[in-house]
């Protein structure tokens, strides 16, 4: 506001040294001139207009007045276009009506406006309570796990409560896909808990949300691991020790080395005793997570790197118009290039620890279906081919006489009812 305004002070001491010089210029250039000069729209009356060329001292208050306007309406219309992309929803504030408030009051007004969105998105995943599940009206993810408990029987297993839990955040939404013109199903990301999380780090001290934040991931990874090694152990029960890899062999045997001196080769992974089953856990999920981060790595680094190279083609390109500022282009070339690398390496590192935490992949392993008997006997057996008609070689043929009649290969029905129609015409 306050260059604005310089420049606005500026504009008026211009337009009396235009007057003592005896220059003209129309009203209308004049506003034109102001509004570029201080960056928003100015707009005066006819008889404003006349002013500022009588006295342009008369008008100044008002311009004065409508910069600030133009800049708080600017500014706050930036402020609610971040909050609305940033939580995806409507933010319902009328800026007409709070054009006069203060900061703090603004500040106070998209709190609540976000409150009582998320609120609604609470009610519209949860339900509102005993009352809602009575009238029938419960949330999606509330129906969602009645689904899923309604088919289990017994006792629920820390293998499906992990299962909900990974499940609660993700959901499905519908939209209409633009090129195909057709109704799909997207994934879609209900609960990210950032805005509660930003309640819990306000007004406290930097060191110690930092702790408590590097304390939960290092927990969420363990949790992580532990839940892959679960699922993986789980669809491996039937396997035997003698089917594990020598590595996982020689760990088990150094480190359980009582507990797997009675069990055979032919024991059961699943029969295994309790620590020796649990390390085989925690092993699995490591290696599941290895994989899952490999994935994770080689998926950045090629969006990335495409990225990357594109902006060195673009780059290659335009160097050469650092000539005409007298600079060697060569040199600004290799400065640019090494910036494009570091900014290729940091993005790399931020991308993966970003997602790192929230990447769903497919499936971390997929057993490989055997083939059966049967279906390796038809890969290998030939397909059969039609009877090709032997043919005497070329010296015992027989000559056929001068105008003999071929031997005419047997006609198909359509074909014979084809001749026939020529015939008659």
């Amino acid at each position: 506001i306050t260059e604005r305004m310089d420049a606005l002070d500026t504009f008026i001491e211009g337009l009396y040294l235009e007057e003592d010089e005896g220059t003209t210029v129309s009203p209308k250039d004049m506003v034109t001139d102001l509004s570029n000069l201080v960056g928003t729209p100015i707009r005066l009356s006819a008889s404003q207009q006349r002013d500022m060329v009588e006295d342009p001292d008369s008008i100044l208050e008002d311009v004065r007045s409508q910069i600030e306007l133009a800049l708080y309406n600017r500014y706050l219309n930036r402020l609610v276009g971040a909050v609305e992309r940033r939580i995806n929803e409507t933010v319902s504030i009328d800026t007409q009506e709070i054009n006069s408030g203060s900061w703090s009051e603004i500040t106070s007004q998209i709190i609540a406006s976000i409150e009582g969105i998320y609120k609604s998105r609470q009610e519209r995943y949860v339900g509102r309570g005993s009352a809602a599940e009575a009238s029938g009206e419960e949330g999606q993810i509330s129906r969602e796990i009645k689904d899923i408990l309604a088919d289990v029987k017994g006792q629920i297993g820390i293998h499906l409560f992990y299962q909900l839990l990974l499940r609660m955040p993700q959901g499905t939404q519908a939209t209409f896909d633009k090129k195909t013109h057709r109704r799909v199903m997207l994934k879609k990301t209900r609960l990210n808990y950032l805005y509660y999380a930003s309640g819990l780090v306000d007004l406290s001290d930097p060191e110690q949300p930092t702790a408590g934040i590097l304390s939960h991931l290092q927990g969420a990874l363990a949790t992580l691991q532990s839940t892959w090694g679960i699922i993986e152990f789980t669809q491996r029960t039937s396997l035997l020790v003698r089917d594990l890899d020598e590595p996982l062999k020689a760990a088990l045997q150094a480190e359980f080395s009582t507990e797997t001196a009675g069990k055979k080769e032919t024991t059961r992974i699943v029969d295994l005793p309790g620590p020796v089953r649990q390390f085989l856990v925690e092993e699995f999920g490591r290696r599941a997570l290895t994989e899952i981060y490999r994935q994770l790595l080689l998926s950045v680094i090629t969006e990335l790197w495409v990225d990357y190279l594109t902006q060195m083609e673009g780059l290659r390109v335009s160097v050469g118009l650092e000539a005409y500022a007298q600079r060697d282009p060569l040199v600004q070339y290799k400065k640019r290039a090494f910036e494009l690398y570091q900014e290729l390496l940091s993005n790399v590192r931020m991308s993966v620890v970003t997602r790192m935490f929230k990447y769903r992949p497919q499936a971390a392993s997929q057993p490989v279906e055997q083939p059966t008997r049967k279906e390796v006997q038809q890969e290998v057996q030939p397909e059969e081919e039609e009877p090709i008609e032997e043919r005497a070689p070329e010296h015992e043929r027989v000559p056929q006489p001068a105008g003999a009649e071929k031997p005419r290969k047997s006609l198909s029905t359509s074909q014979k009812r084809r001749r026939k129609r020529r015939k008659r015409k």
